[in-house]
């Protein structure tokens, strides 16, 4: 059970998430849009690796089987996409810490399971999902704490053999201090029931990509090829499963 202290701790940490996508003005700014071409640069690098990694793990002929969770799901984009790859709403479900977002996604999506979730206590049984999605969030939580509930929530609603995909910054940003870095090290501690069978690199640099994204398509496609470029990545973890891990 929760103390009153542990309370009022999770009260300000889900104030503070709200406040910083707030001033970001994240789920209204055009910015954060598709029609943004140095977004879209983005979310398809992003969309991409999910599904070249999903079809390497032969996940994709099982689509609309799976059980899947969208942690972090903000205002349901993302998991729109989710549908498009062959998820059936019935079998989605998201999270996250922020109550106006929640109300976005459940009006995008209204046959998927959508829980504001302030606690960090994820409203499901163990085992309830085949994979979990996992999409810039831990580099927003700077608390080791918290990254460590947040592991150990994901690992025990994903039932064994089930999967966790995990994208996220390979650096720190000197000019946003709302983000700390995770790297594959990290990752790999974090998630000690699972075992780490890919990981790539994707993403080109935001600041190249918003110099080159908005004039030249072809050539921030070009700069993405050059793995020194890229920012973030893209790892999968297994619970509970063998294989040989694989990098690209």
């Amino acid at each position: 059970m929760r103390n009153e202290d542990g309370n009022d701790n999770d009260a300000r940490f889900a104030t503070q998430m709200e406040s910083v996508y707030a001033a970001r003005s994240y789920d209204t700014d055009p910015r954060y849009s598709e029609f943004s071409p140095t977004y879209l640069q983005r979310v398809q690098s992003m969309e991409t690796a999910h599904l070249a990694t999903l079809r390497s793990l032969e996940l994709d002929r099982a689509m609309d089987r799976l059980r899947a969770l969208d942690f972090g799901c903000g205002n349901g984009h993302w998991m729109a996409r989710m549908l498009s790859w062959g998820l059936l709403q019935e079998n989605l479900a998201g999270v996250d810490i922020r109550a106006n977002s929640v109300q976005l996604a459940r009006r995008l999506l209204p046959g998927c399971q959508i829980e504001n979730n302030r606690d960090g206590v994820l409203p499901f049984a163990d085992g309830s999902f085949d994979i979990c999605f996992v999409n810039l969030v831990f580099t927003s939580i700077l608390e080791e704490r918290r990254r460590v509930q947040a592991a150990m929530e994901l690992q025990r609603v994903t039932r064994a053999g089930g999967w966790i995909f995990v994208l996220d910054f390979r650096f720190n940003n000197a000019s946003n201090p709302n983000v700390r870095a995770l790297t594959l090290a990290e990752l790999i501690s974090l998630f000690g029931d699972c075992r780490l069978q890919r990981s790539r690199k994707l993403i080109l640099a935001p600041p190249l990509a918003a110099l080159v994204a908005p004039r030249a398509k072809w050539l921030a496609a070009a700069l993405e090829t050059l793995p020194f470029l890229r920012t973030h990545f893209l790892a999968a973890l297994c619970k509970h499963s063998g294989g040989t891990e694989a990098h690209t």
